[in-house]
């Protein structure tokens, strides 16, 4: 039986981190990190910054300053492809991965067994690391030509990336992120070979302490331990990487648990290189 058909817009959070991203940058702003809002002011250099105007980039410069070289050279020697579009994939491939039931469950087999080493793993998360854009775009499309084989109703935690709009019932605990469809994939055997090479080879359990979004996000986690942090990671020009992160809940949504789904086999081990890009400047 072919899977119910839903739109893009329904089942992919990816848009919803694009207009994130085109909503104002300046953190002074009553439009940064609106969803609703379309800035129409870019820098001129990097050309993934946006403003409202060119006050909220002055205010802005400052902070900006320090990594928008690296953001116009980044995307000089990637085709001319924008840091900003760069992030709106490193998005979907976290939602292409959130829809491998069976991926999933062996990312969790690792989490459990460093969160069981106490200190050892304490802080601890699955990271995709790519060293440049063409690796996020190969990974992404190597997750995309997997087949559908169902789709599965998903609610992301409140105020996490993944959330998507919110139900309102007037305020309190009734508010609810609207759900999304969730395609649900799985690689054919003659896929194996390749999503070995393009996506599991660039994964690993790493540790990091430097990140202060990503602090947050782990003390969430270690008070949670339904959920673990996904974080993906490319490299840029230097000594930069841009990074994003949500969560990965054990039962699939972040509402009522969904059935364990069924695991599979892969090979894992701690990061032998996470000193070496995890110490990067943060961007």
């Amino acid at each position: 039986m072919e899977p119910e058909k839903y739109s893009d817009k329904e089942r992919e959070p990816a848009r919803s981190m694009k207009r994130l991203i085109d909503s104002c940058s300046f953190p002074g702003c009553d439009n940064f990190y609106r969803p609703d809002f379309k800035a129409k002011l870019k820098c001129s250099q990097c050309k993934s910054m946006p403003y409202c105007n060119k006050a909220c980039q002055k205010a802005h410069w400052p902070t900006h300053k320090e990594f928008c070289s690296t953001w116009a050279e980044t995307a000089s020697i990637n085709s001319g492809i924008t840091v900003a579009k760069a992030k709106v994939k490193m998005a979907k491939l976290m939602w292409l991965v959130r829809g491998m039931p069976d991926y999933c469950e062996e990312m969790w087999d690792q989490v459990n067994h460093w969160r069981s080493r106490g200190a050892e793993g304490k802080g601890g998360f699955i990271e995709f690391y790519f060293e440049n854009f063409q690796q996020l775009f190969d990974a992404v499309e190597t997750i995309e030509n997997m087949p559908i084989f169902a789709y599965a109703p998903f609610v992301g935690m409140p105020g996490s990336p993944s959330c998507g709009s919110i139900r309102h019932s007037g305020g309190g605990p009734q508010d609810l992120p609207k759900p999304l469809k969730l395609p649900l994939r799985r690689y054919l055997n003659s896929q194996k070979e390749r999503f070995l090479k393009t996506v599991h080879e660039r994964v690993a359990f790493t540790q990091n302490d430097e990140r202060p979004n990503l602090q947050m996000a782990l003390k969430l986690a270690e008070r949670n331990k339904d959920m673990f942090v996904l974080s993906v990671s490319v490299q840029l020009k230097g000594t930069y990487c841009t990074h994003m992160h949500d969560f990965i809940y054990r039962h699939l949504s972040y509402e009522p648990p969904l059935p364990p789904p069924a695991s599979s086999s892969y090979q894992w081990q701690k990061s032998p290189r996470a000193a070496r890009h995890v110490g990067g400047r943060r961007v």
